[in-house]
């Protein structure tokens, strides 16, 4: 008896537009970055030869990694972060980017923080679907452009 209660539950609750949104996913088909700070916070360049060597991360609250990438000598923008697409199957979960500017001779701990965008969830964007998201820091020093395919 309580297995036909949760089935019919289930059913209603489908009917009435309640449906379990994991059924739906998004692919980051493409990440632009399209600005980032000027210069350290203490107003030093990035790099004194050349330009700074961006690398981006997108995490999920639960540290898992997403997209982990490098960018050498970024001089102009906007400019792209990632290839191949990145299949997102848990739209209620938090994720977030954060950059770095990348130095070989020191320890990846000892990175230049650039910025991080605030924590979103593809889940609140699942009635819209829009086909971009714009995702930036708190004064939008770091700014990146998600182009987005829902399924």
């Amino acid at each position: 008896m309580r297995v036909a209660v949760l089935v019919l539950n289930a059913l209603l609750l489908s009917a009435c537009g309640y449906a379990d949104s994991s059924s739906t996913s998004v692919t980051i088909a493409a990440v632009t970055v399209e600005t980032i700070p000027e210069a350290r916070a203490n107003g030093t360049p990035w790099d004194p030869t050349s330009a700074p060597d961006l690398y981006i991360e997108m995490q999920d609250a639960l540290g898992k990694v997403y997209l982990s990438t490098s960018i050498a000598d970024a001089a102009s923008f906007p400019l792209a972060a990632s290839s191949p697409p990145i299949e997102v199957s848990n739209i209620e979960r938090d994720y977030f980017f954060f950059a770095v500017e990348q130095d070989d001779d020191r320890p990846a701990r000892e990175w230049d923080w650039i910025g991080a965008t605030g924590s979103f969830s593809f889940a609140d964007l699942v009635e819209e679907r829009p086909t971009s998201l714009r995702l930036t820091n708190e004064d939008e020093a770091f700014c990146l452009e998600l182009a987005l395919e829902w399924e």
